[in-house]
């Protein structure tokens, strides 16, 4: 039971343990998250229990859990678990590099000319690596090595510069929500118009992100078409500007590649110790950009 003001709608919450029913349940949202939390619930249910969602979301839950013997099967968009009949198994398990983060410096990598750089011990994990997949399809020059297939796949990105050219991402965007502005900048660099579709979640983020990608490539001098579920990149020249993260620490990490082209001055970088507090260490490993 979960008690909380207007019926338990809103926070603070007090949650009271019972037993849990078995469900069917169809999500409206492709949420890793979310997914998880019910995964997990079923788990302890008294029955075997559905999960359905509209567009496979991240599935490192599933992969664990299936490695430590839970009974889950995932056919297309539908996940079936089965309640435990033993303990879990314990696991030994390599964390890999995260490829959302990882990704800031591929992009650096492929809109500076002459440049390369090789991520090792990323997750390859397809639901994971879906940017880099766009960036690929861009032109830029990618190379995957796999080096270990346990519970995740883990290997290695190696991105070499090449010019870019223009796309439309529209799908699996789930797989690529958190990139996608630093995949922009890619995009202000590349030759023709991209179009960014169904990427509505965007405005919910740590900032309202088409806005504040939008209003950054303004500032840069290129020309970007803003939508309700995403915007339009015309291909240009990245001027230096004073961008305003907003206190998202995608959008200032974004910037600050976009600044290894042209110079930049980004406000407000206290945000970026939420997700990435040695960004700044291991960029000035790899540039010879200077800070202040």
């Amino acid at each position: 039971k979960i008690d909380g003001r207007e019926n338990g709608d809103l926070a603070p919450l007090s949650i009271r343990g019972a037993s849990l029913k078995a469900f069917d349940y169809e999500s409206k949202i492709a949420s890793a998250q979310v997914k998880s939390c019910m995964i997990l619930a079923a788990l302890r249910a008294d029955g075997e229990c559905k999960y359905t969602e509209p567009e496979l979301s991240r599935d490192h839950t599933e992969r664990m859990l299936k490695g430590m013997g839970a009974d889950v099967v995932v056919e297309g968009l539908t996940t079936t678990i089965k309640p435990m009949q033993n303990l879990l198994l314990p696991l030994k398990i390599r964390v890999p590099a995260d490829p959302s983060s990882a990704f800031f410096f591929a992009v650096a990598a492929a809109i500076i000319p002459d440049s390369h750089i090789t991520l090792e011990g990323v997750t390859l994990n397809p639901t994971r690596i879906e940017a880099f997949k766009a960036l690929e399809r861009m032109g830029a020059n990618i190379a995957y090595e796999l080096t270990d297939n346990k519970y995740e796949p883990i290997g290695n990105i190696t991105i070499k510069y090449a010019p870019l050219h223009a796309i439309t991402v529209e799908d699996n965007i789930s797989w690529l929500i958190d990139e996608l502005p630093v995949l922009s900048i890619a995009m202000a660099c590349a030759e023709g118009e991209s179009l960014v579709k169904n990427a509505e979640e965007l405005r919910v983020k740590e900032s309202d992100r088409i806005a504040t990608v939008v209003e950054g490539l303004r500032a840069c001098g290129i020309e970007v078409h803003e939508y309700k579920d995403g915007y339009k990149i015309v291909g240009g020249t990245l001027q230096k500007a004073s961008v305003e993260s907003d206190g998202d620490h995608r959008i200032a990490m974004s910037f600050i590649i976009a600044g290894l082209k042209c110079g930049m001055e980004v406000r407000d970088l206290e945000c970026i110790n939420t997700s990435f507090p040695n960004f700044f260490d291991l960029l000035q490993k790899i540039t010879k950009v200077e800070f202040s």
